[in-house]
């Protein structure tokens, strides 16, 4: 009889110890309030626009996205403007220098803005998109204000984070924005200026190890840059993962995913934003 009172005490404890986290490692609620946008469209709508333009994000709007991410950097006369890549020679007609048979990149800091100004970033996605103009931070927010599409702003480079919250202020959008990095030092900065606004850490590195693994690291480092929001890469995650960090106090976003059967996966395992290229298909 003692020894089934003492399995049955051990079956116990396994399954009150069987979960991914405890009391201690859960992540204290912020100040921002956390904004429901189960679509994101990514860089805009940019499976049928010319990504991080004006038009990529009126496209957002036109399919009911509720979020419209795009990427920034700052040039090198201090103007905070839209563009992924750290380079102009993939969606811009930059004239590159051939080196070796291969243009040579045209780097995000060779340029002013006055030049950047004069490129066409929309032409390389179709002839129909000629003349559309590489945005300010200014003016892509300026086209989703008033509209139920929310700036989602992905710093790019951390140390102009200042720059990003005043332009937020300026466009009077501090209750209509979320700001995402992968540098820790990005989200930390943001969380310090300001508190209000909600702010994702961006992960999707190579793991290979266990799930209950990544949870650990996941709310360790959403502990360390102080937010309860992580954007994560849809491939690392299942419904045991996010799971384990619901339960630990965190929301979990999802990029990037285009096919609807993942989709669907990704909202029942509890994902509740979703991050594409095609808000068109991910709206219905």
């Amino acid at each position: 009889m003692q020894h089934g009172m003492m399995m049955a005490l051990l079956v116990l404890l396994m399954v009150v110890s069987s979960g991914y986290i405890n009391a201690a490692d859960k992540v204290t609620p912020k100040e921002f309030k956390i904004p429901d946008l189960p679509v994101v469209a990514h860089r805009g709508f940019s499976y049928d626009y010319p990504e991080n333009t004006v038009a990529a994000a009126k496209g957002a709007i036109d399919v009911k996205a509720e979020g419209c991410e795009f990427d920034i950097y700052i040039s090198r006369d201090g103007v905070v403007f839209v563009m992924h890549d750290g380079s102009f020679n993939r969606t811009t007609d930059v004239k590159a220098e051939i080196v070796d048979g291969k243009p040579k990149p045209v780097n995000i800091t060779d340029l002013s803005f006055e030049e950047i100004r004069q490129l066409d970033a929309g032409n390389w996605k179709d002839a129909k998109f000629a003349g559309e103009k590489i945005p300010t931070l200014d003016e892509m927010l300026a086209a989703l204000k008033d509209t139920k599409c929310w700036p989602v702003i992905e710093i790019k480079k951390a140390g102009f984070e200042q720059q990003v919250i005043d332009a937020v202020k300026k466009a009077e959008m501090e209750d209509q924005v979320v700001i995402i990095a992968f540098p820790k030092d990005a989200v930390k900065a943001v969380r310090k200026l300001a508190p209000k606004i909600p702010v994702a850490w961006l992960w999707g590195d190579k793991w290979e190890k266990s799930d209950e693994d990544l949870v650990e690291f996941l709310i360790a480092a959403a502990n360390e840059v102080d937010t309860n929001l992580l954007d994560l890469a849809h491939t690392h995650l299942n419904a045991n993962v996010v799971k384990g960090l619901n339960d630990a106090g965190i929301t979990v976003w999802a990029w990037t995913i285009d096919d609807p059967t993942r989709m669907a996966e990704m909202r029942k395992a509890g994902v509740v934003s979703i991050t594409t290229n095609r808000p068109n298909i991910a709206r219905p």
